[in-house]
């Protein structure tokens, strides 16, 4: 197994679930990509942080949730930081509908 180097990340949300052919597969953005056992516990790996929308710092899933009710609409497109192998990206996310 390859190593990963640790990164310490204050604030943002894991991803761990990309929803195939939504906005954020399409712009890239990935979960993990493997998954490690410790003791009884299973860990995801490799997956994308995202700490920012537009540079607008988020600490977890409602500020994201806020900042996109509030700021955005359907067919925007954002610019998403995230943190991926240790190094930050800036990916551009073209906004959809949410599947009900």
């Amino acid at each position: 197994m390859a190593s990963r180097e640790a990164v310490s990340v204050g604030e943002g949300l894991i991803v761990v679930e990309v929803a195939p052919g939504g906005p954020a597969d399409k712009a890239g953005i990935r979960g993990p990509d493997q998954v490690v056992r410790i003791d009884n516990a299973r860990i995801p790996v490799g997956m994308d942080i995202i700490v920012a929308v537009n540079g607008e710092p988020l600490a977890d899933l409602r500020e994201l949730t806020v900042y996109l009710e509030t700021e955005t609409q359907v067919g925007d497109t954002v610019e998403v930081t995230i943190i991926r192998d240790g190094e930050e990206q800036t990916i551009q996310v073209t906004l959809a509908e949410r599947p009900r």
